[in-house]
């Protein structure tokens, strides 16, 4: 028998090499174990993949039989068997070649188990893990593996052994995920040491909550962190956790991260364990504002934790809820409630608003006691009316759009199958993404010079002194203004401001812009006022008759300075008997008789037609080369065009 002087699993190898060769599967059955205490192997016996008996068809309790999946055993007796010698080399000590059943032809051989090695190789195991941590499913980890053999005789790696691959991984690590993101933590904080954890655990050591933050988050918060959007609807993990991200906008406009947690369960004790480790990871600054959805769990943790920090709660959940809600206060209050609604939850000022809600309560006689979702809302004003609101600074943020926006970028990384360990690491790589953008812009700011649509100081200074993103926000704004400024004035007054030197113009611009923001805050202030709203009445009537008579007084002089300039030696002034005075003028030069105009033509004799009709036949094409026609009017060459 021949001898294989290495390991059984390079017999194993020898075997199925054969097998391929002749048109068969492998695989291992049974093998001996020594009686000491090594308990190392003795021998080994592989079979052709169809040996074994067919397993018997069994019944359920109804009598009907189980389906099971394709049989591929035929009792085939093909077989090698090894063993190890007393000098440690393995001998071949059986063979069987015959088979009783039909051999695979060359073309399919390669779907036998035995011979799908390519997808166990160390080569392409590493390359699944790499590519699965990046985020990429099965799917498209396949389509990535078998892009270099494509039209080649190789074997096509399947999207259920990246599957199946990934789901074993995934159970190596039951039971010890705890542990791997501990030790994930601890890396990470070797190789940044300001980098923060906190692990919640109950009273069997059981893990609750996690939360993290890395030293750019931290430093980031601190230059940025004024206003903060939390939120906790997206679960994404294979128990199911709350994904509770701490966002914030950075000087592009763009989302930026400042850690964030996963919680066991979304309870006020729960909130206040994480916002107290957002304390002390931030060194105890809190944000001055917090942009939540209505959570009465969130806002309570928010108040006993954070009272110093105002409250908003998003508004696309409020508009949301409003809509939901009015078709109930319309039945239950009558048709006139929705219009007394929207002019109480549109009120510009809290004075307006307070007089709103009054007027409501007499009106549809509400008692502020009574539980309803119209007065929880009143107690609740402070987090969601603009005019308790307006002035405290957002970022431009009102909802937990942002927020949302975050969910669906780790929706590219993390699924509901991934587990704890898998979703820490991705949640690293889905920061560094969102990094990458924020270094690709610092880069387009500092590297390229930024577009002016207008001619105007302010505009160049905002342009020298912020982002991209800022400057075509200002540039916006800087429009609608000069648009609105170009309606209000007449076509005159836009036609004496063009002959004005460029310094008077921006200096109007700027005067017009702060002039409209003090005309918005006096609106504001005498909205809750009669008095001052009679007296910014009389002030603006006053305005208005004044320069109505100035403008009168300016177009008169006008009309006198031009008639004036009319009057010379040939002017004579007559004075009627009723006294009124008329001007008679001389005319200044023959008048032209009304003929015909110099550029006039008439109708063309008969001959004149016939000779210009001769000329044009005559005429030769440079394109066609045909007769009757130039290059300029060749409808070939117009056609060849199109």
């Amino acid at each position: 028998m021949a001898l294989i002087e290495k390991t059984d699993n390079d017999a194993y190898n020898y075997y199925n090499a054969y097998a391929k060769k002749i048109g068969f599967g492998i695989r291992k059955d049974t093998f001996e174990k020594s009686k000491k205490a090594s308990r190392e192997i003795l021998s080994r016996t592989f079979v052709c993949d169809k040996a074994g008996e067919k397993r018997a068809s069994t019944e359920n309790a109804s009598g009907l039989t189980i389906n099971r999946r394709p049989e591929t055993k035929v009792g085939c007796g093909a077989k090698m068997k090894i063993m190890l010698t007393s000098s440690k080399v393995w001998k071949v000590t059986k063979f069987i070649s015959e088979h009783v059943h039909p051999l695979t032809s060359p073309n399919k051989v390669m779907h036998h188990h035995s011979h799908k090695q390519r997808h166990r190789s160390k080569h392409c195991i590493s390359l699944i893990e790499l590519l699965h941590e990046e985020g990429m499913k099965p799917s498209n980890i396949k389509k990535v593996l078998n892009v270099g053999y494509q039209g080649q005789d190789v074997e096509q790696v399947t999207t259920q052994q990246m599957i199946d691959h990934i789901r074993k991984a995934r159970q190596s690590n039951i039971g010890c995920e705890y542990l791997n993101i501990i030790r994930h933590f601890q890396d990470r904080k070797e190789s940044d040491p300001d980098f923060y954890f906190a692990m919640e655990v109950d009273h069997f050591g059981t893990l609750r909550s996690v939360f993290r933050a890395d030293g750019r988050a931290r430093a980031s918060y601190l230059r940025l962190g004024d206003v903060v959007v939390f939120d906790t609807a997206y679960k994404t993990n294979q128990l199911s956790m709350p994904f509770a991200p701490f966002i914030g906008v950075n000087h592009h406009r763009q989302s930026t991260l400042f850690g964030c947690a996963l919680l066991a369960d979304e309870r006020e004790e729960t909130f206040e364990w994480l916002f107290s480790q957002w304390l002390k990871c931030m060194h105890g600054v809190a944000p001055k504002a917090i942009i939540t959805d209505q959570d009465a769990q969130i806002k309570k943790a928010i108040k006993n934790i954070l009272p110093n920090t105002q409250h908003h709660f998003c508004s696309w959940h409020i508009r949301k809820h409003i809509v939901e809600q009015k078709v109930k206060l319309k039945s239950q209050y009558g048709d006139e409630m929705p219009t007394y609604f929207n002019n109480w939850y549109s009120s510009r000022s809290i004075s307006k608003y307070e007089d709103c809600w009054e007027v409501i309560k007499v009106k549809f006689n509400i008692n502020e006691g009574e539980d309803s979702w119209l007065t929880r809302m009143c107690n609740l004003r402070e987090h969601w009316v603009d005019a308790y609101l307006k002035d405290y600074f957002w970022a431009g943020m009102t909802t937990s759009q942002r927020s949302e926006s975050i969910n669906a970028f780790f929706d590219g990384f993390v699924n509901a199958n991934t587990r704890l360990v898998e979703f820490v690491g991705q949640y690293d790589k889905a920061v560094a993404s969102r990094r990458a953008s924020e270094s690709h812009e610092d880069f387009m700011t500092l590297n390229t010079v930024p577009a002016m649509s207008f001619s105007n100081p302010i505009e160049a200074q905002v342009g020298n002194i912020y982002a991209r993103a800022i400057l075509k926000m200002f540039q916006k704004e800087l429009g609608d203004v000069m648009s609105l400024h170009r309606e209000e004035v007449s076509k005159e007054e836009l036609k004496i401001l063009q002959q004005n030197d460029d310094s008077m113009e921006r200096g109007s611009i700027i005067r017009l812009w702060a002039l409209r923001g003090n005309f918005n805050e006096a609106l504001d202030m005498v909205a809750g006022s009669n008095d001052l709203l009679s007296k910014l009445e009389q002030q603006i009537s006053n305005f208005l008759a004044e320069a109505r008579e100035e403008a009168r007084l300016n177009m008169s002089q006008t009309l006198d300075s031009q008639v004036e300039s009319h009057i010379d030696s040939n002017t004579h002034v007559l004075i009627l008997k009723d006294g009124e005075e008329i001007m008679v003028r001389d005319p200044l030069g023959p008048v032209k008789p009304k003929g015909r105009p110099k550029n006039s033509t008439r109708t063309k004799s008969g001959l004149e037609e016939s000779k210009r009709q001769k000329e044009v036949r005559q005429r030769k094409c440079g394109h066609c080369q045909q007769l009757g026609h130039y290059r300029t009017g060749c409808q070939l060459l117009k056609k060849q065009k199109r």
